[in-house]
């Protein structure tokens, strides 16, 4: 099935959306609306809506609902903003991580963390951690920690701590 679903993701985009508004280079996505707009399966770099992807890499922004199946590759979302419901197996992962985030493993944002936040084994930001947050094994900020965190084994914050 994981074969016939990447062929399909090779299809080439419907002229109705700019091939370099829904995927970055080497990546496949199949998007099913107007303006970035609306479904997409695949590897959509900015979309709003639904976006269904098995791994992600370079993307830059979401709004909506974002399900990826594996972690980003390796440097595969440095700038990404997510403002969305964000769920992986394995878990979200970009910049600034806003609204609804869980993963099974963790949760791993290089800015932000920010609102109803999940993370199986973890939760880690280098920047702020805010909102109602529960790690597994435990959460990590180096920056702020606000609001309701919970930790399995701890909770560290290197910029303070507001809350519980």
């Amino acid at each position: 099935m994981l074969v016939a679903l990447h062929f399909v993701l090779m299809v080439q985009n419907p002229v109705s959306v700019p091939v370099d508004s829904v995927r970055p280079l080497g990546g496949f996505a199949i998007p099913i609306g107007v303006a970035r707009t609306g479904l997409s399966f695949g590897n959509s770099s900015r979309w709003t809506g639904f976006r269904f992807n098995l791994r992600d890499a370079g993307v830059q922004r979401v709004n909506g609902l974002s399900v990826s199946l594996w972690k980003a590759k390796v440097n595969g979302n440095p700038e990404a903003r997510f403002r969305a419901i964000s769920i992986g197996v394995v878990g979200p992962e970009g910049s600034s991580l806003r609204g609804i985030n869980v993963g099974g493993v963790g949760v791993l944002a290089s800015r932000d963390i920010g609102g109803i936040n999940i993370g199986g084994g973890g939760l880690v930001s280098e920047g702020s951690i805010f909102g109602l947050n529960v790690g597994g094994l435990g959460t990590a900020s180096l920056g702020r920690t606000r609001g309701l965190t919970v930790g399995g084994l701890g909770v560290y914050a290197k910029g303070g701590a507001t809350g519980i």
